[in-house]
């Protein structure tokens, strides 16, 4: 299992909120001081688990050709897997190709774990998506949704200019001339390029609001898989921003957990945009 597919399990804790805070939605301080509650412990962990299609011997150099067959990184991943099972963590993956997405289904069903995959890839990554997997003797699945972040803003659409005086209209203002005449007068114009192509990516999240069976306390949780738009931080800035959005939204006020594979670093912008909420 390459490096980059593991990420370190979290512990998150919930403090329970007490029924007259939860009845106005405020958890203020002096609801908090009347009525004391336990908190409460959940696992969640997070993997990018590399697609069955894309582990090529020739894009992983450093890597025994043999951990690169499809067979053994599964098997590795289901050992990787079963210590969370034993754990009854929540399970986030990301990368499940269809190939695996089956099996894992009947793993999952095995360990009395729900899991739920979503696949928006195409042919050359295996149909690969997100996934989430929880165990059903422990929560209640409330609500789930699995939206394309790219369709979840309204995009303008393009209009091709009709007749001759649209066509030449066009034809002038996307000239150099006036290009440059514009620039001079107004300054440069954003380009519409990396909107673009942030609204042609099919990534996709999931999203699930869970309840615990014991304590009636209801969180969600959510997985997704950034573009690797390395060379377009912009595109990746705009589904950060979206798909915390969602998220968010979709939590209606409840606790929640926000993981996966975001291809950033701590140092980057989207980092700074999903931790602060701002640039």
């Amino acid at each position: 299992m390459a490096n980059r597919a593991e990420k370190r399990a979290e512990k998150a804790k919930l403090k329970k909120l007490p029924k007259s805070a939860q009845k106005s939605g405020v958890a203020g301080s002096a609801a908090n001081e009347e009525e004391e509650s336990e908190p409460i412990q959940f696992s969640v962990v997070t993997y990018n688990v590399l697609s069955s299609s894309l582990a090529d011997p020739r894009d992983f150099c450093a890597c025994d050709p043999e951990c690169l067959k499809e067979d053994v990184r599964y098997k590795k991943l289901v050992a990787r897997l079963q210590v969370h099972l034993n754990r009854k963590s929540i399970i986030c993956l990301q990368e499940v190709s269809t190939l695996w997405a089956g099996r894992l289904h009947c793993l999952f069903q095995t360990a009395d774990y729900y899991f739920i995959h979503n696949p928006y890839g195409g042919p050359r990554n295996g149909y690969m998506g997100c996934g989430i997997a929880f165990p059903h003797a422990i929560y209640e699945l409330k609500e789930c949704k699995t939206p394309r972040v790219s369709e979840t803003k309204w995009w303008p659409r393009f209009h091709r200019p009709r007749g001759r005086w649209a066509k030449l209209q066009a034809y002038v203002t996307s000239s150099w001339p006036w290009l440059y005449m514009t620039s001079f007068l107004y300054g440069p114009q954003p380009s519409q390029e990396f909107w673009n192509m942030a609204r042609d990516r099919f990534n996709t999240l999931v999203l699930v609001q869970l309840m615990d069976k014991a304590t009636q306390t209801t969180f969600c949780v959510g997985t997704y898989h950034m573009p690797c738009m390395f060379r377009y931080p912009d595109v990746m800035t705009i589904h950060a921003a979206l798909s915390a959005q969602q998220v968010q939204q979709f939590a209606d006020g409840h606790p929640y957990v926000f993981c996966g594979d975001f291809n950033i670093k701590p140092g980057d912008v989207q980092y700074r945009l999903l931790l602060e909420g701002q640039l």
